[in-house]
């Protein structure tokens, strides 16, 4: 158990940016502690309409998240990696009506969002920010940001933090 509880905190994540290894790393941290909406699985709804919620993720596909109310923390992804990845994960989600030939629409239309979404996001240093690449090379680090994040608290379980990290497997994937 930490010494301050987690507070409610909203992952605002571009897909294929490591939420999901990131979220289960966490659970395995903070155990029965952190109740998690994955908004689509849950309840669709920002914030969730569970009052027991304290993390939530959504990726703001429409934009319209608000920038106020809660902790945010945002997890980005090199463009090129982040959409090539997402595609990829089309093709295998749908492989039937996905094809190469859907790869430069795919691209030019992502990569749109992309940048409006890292407009919004990522622009003015509001948020705190944990980058796949940073996870993926550091991932003790980004374990023990997002852990102070969530209870801003300093004293973070370092040698807990090592025994997740050898146990989950934290290499770059495509999907």
């Amino acid at each position: 158990m930490t010494i301050n509880p987690i507070r409610n905190t909203l992952f605002v994540t571009f897909p294929r940016s490591g939420h999901t290894l990131l979220m289960d790393c966490l659970q395995e941290y903070f155990g029965e502690e952190m109740r998690y909406c994955e908004n689509y699985h849950h309840c669709n709804t920002v914030p969730c309409l569970d009052p027991a919620t304290n993390v939530q993720k959504t990726h703001d596909f429409d934009l319209g998240v608000k920038q106020e109310g809660q902790l945010i923390i945002v997890q980005t992804r090199a463009k090129p990696d982040a959409l090539q990845s997402w595609f990829e994960l089309r093709c295998k989600w749908d492989p039937d009506n996905v094809g190469d030939w859907m790869y430069p629409e795919f691209i030019r239309e992502k990569g749109l969002f992309y940048d409006r979404w890292m407009m919004k996001w990522c622009t003015g240093g509001s948020f705190p920010v944990i980058t796949y690449e940073w996870f993926m090379t550091h991932p003790e680090m980004a374990i023990a940001k997002a852990v102070i994040l969530l209870t801003d608290d300093v004293k973070v379980d370092r040698s807990k933090i090592s025994d997740i990290v050898e146990k989950m497997d934290i290499k770059p994937r495509r999907w």
